[in-house]
């Protein structure tokens, strides 16, 4: 029932407030975070370096978040910052859509993305989330591969799927919120730096924090198929296509290395 809701939402002429409240609302408070002025507003989209993202919002509240159990210190902290559910409708409508609020996000390749999800929510290898991702699709306490994840995970729904696997451009709300900048964790610096220099320009807080939340990549990583990577294309071809990443870019075997591109056989 939840999930239909949630589906008419999406689909319906609703005010935007409740479209993306849905996403961003009381029962998923961090997703985002409104200066108290209203005069910035960043969406989070898990696995694309929210964490570090919150942490230099948090230090520009005078709060600092060690890179240790950063997620965890997030969540437990009572900052200066304003969320959706809070707002009256005249606020929100500011917020969402109207002058005078920069609106931002960040996004990632989801090949990358979906990589980064199995080595922290389902392997648990990062030091911000130890325990791994305990509701997961597979019975028992045995990690599944990263083929049989990709297939379990790309087959779910987007409305279905847990925030980590939905699609970028839903978790964002990007079909409502007109954004002034869409940042890319490939070019995070750079991003970023804009994002800084927009919000709190001259601000000692705002020396460039680098993401912690990213796991580095190493010779041991999950690697696709073209099978695989073309499951993971069809899921979240619109994010492709949005933020402008390439089908063919995926992390491969180097025995693969001279395989066809994915994207010549996903038209």
């Amino acid at each position: 029932m939840r999930v239909q809701a949630r589906r008419l939402i999406a689909r319906s002429p609703a005010p935007a407030r409740a479209r993306v409240a849905a996403l961003v609302g009381p029962g998923n408070p961090n997703a985002a975070f409104i200066a108290p002025d209203l005069s910035f507003l960043y969406i989070a989209v898990p696995k694309a370096a929210n964490s570090t993202i919150k942490r230099a919002l948090l230090a520009l509240q005078g709060v600092e978040v060690e890179d240790a159990g950063a997620m965890h210190a997030i969540r437990a902290v009572k900052d200066g910052y304003l969320r959706l559910h809070e707002l009256d409708s005249g606020q929100a409508r500011r917020v969402l859509r109207g002058p005078g609020t920069f609106r931002f996000t960040f996004v990632r390749n989801p090949y990358e993305r979906m990589v980064s999800a199995y080595k922290d929510k389902v392997l648990g290898l990062n030091q911000n989330h130890p325990e791994g991702f305990a509701a997961n699709l597979f019975a028992g306490g045995e990690a599944p591969s990263f083929a049989a994840y990709v297939r379990a995970y790309t087959a779910i729904d987007d409305w279905r799927s847990d925030i980590h696997w939905r699609s970028q451009h839903m978790n964002a709300a990007v079909d409502v919120v007109p954004y002034d900048l869409i940042g890319r964790v490939e070019t995070f610096e750079q991003d970023f730096g804009a994002v800084l220099a927009r919000i709190a320009p001259g601000s000692p807080a705002t020396r460039l924090v680098r993401p912690t939340n990213i796991s580095p990549a190493d010779a041991a990583d999950p690697v696709y198929t073209e099978e695989l990577a073309e499951r993971v294309y069809r899921r979240y071809a619109r994010d492709f296509s949005l933020f402008g990443y390439d089908p063919a870019d995926y992390p491969r075997a180097r025995s693969d290395s001279s395989s066809s591109p994915v994207a010549g056989g996903l038209k």
